[in-house]
């Protein structure tokens, strides 16, 4: 019995207390909301401990995701980072570092601004606005640059956006989606081999294998 979904943790700590809780990274997050309610009661919060994760990747489509110029650790980024990564290494010799330029730009008229100070105090806001404007301007462009090379690069962008859609079925992970019949059919035995020399408990590692 257990009086309701929020409650069952601190229900099943009382009637069986734990020394820690091994679960899943959406199962820490639901258990981390519930803290200040074990402290409320004065019941013992169990020590979380986040469990071995990992990702199954097709040989073909590792070999497509290395010739888009993306790495493993690339497959846990979200989609927009790996959007901007593939347009840095294709226009990396030639996008200007806006950053510098806004930079610069803002050295330049802060000593404007000194200057304008002795002259005259009243006029310091007026020349801080222009400065913000401009800066405002510039991260428009930004945006529309950023816009137009995403459009340049669709194609590569496409392709690497439909091998994240691949793995992560419906945005979730891959382990609660497909069963793990679907890599046993393809592994046999060995899945759970590798398994077991790649996961340590302590180590809090996402793993990626390939089949």
């Amino acid at each position: 019995f257990s009086p309701n979904v929020l409650f069952r943790p601190l229900y099943q700590e009382v009637v069986l207390p734990n020394l820690a809780y091994v679960g899943g990274g959406a199962e820490i997050a639901y258990w981390l909301q519930l803290k200040a309610a074990f402290e409320s009661f004065n019941v013992v919060f169990p020590v979380l401990v986040l469990r071995n994760s990992a990702l199954w990747i097709p040989e073909k489509i590792q070999k497509k995701w290395e010739k888009l110029g993306l790495s493993k650790e690339d497959y846990l980024a979200d989609i927009e980072a790996i959007r901007k990564k593939m347009i840095v290494q294709n226009e990396n010799a030639t996008i200007p570092d806006f950053t510098m330029l806004k930079n610069h730009m803002t050295q330049d008229i802060e000593q404007v601004t000194k200057w304008v100070d002795t002259l005259d105090p009243t006029l310091v806001p007026s020349v801080r606005a222009t400065l913000q404007k401009q800066l405002n301007e510039w991260d428009n462009w930004e945006q529309k640059f950023h816009k137009i090379l995403k459009k340049k690069h669709t194609e590569h962008i496409d392709r690497a956006t439909g091998i994240i859609h691949r793995l992560y079925p419906e945005g979730i992970l891959q382990e609660r989606y497909l069963n793990f019949s679907f890599i046993y059919r393809k592994k046999g035995s060995k899945m759970f081999d590798e398994l077991i020399e790649a996961f340590d408990p302590f180590q809090f590692e996402f793993s990626i294998f390939q089949y």
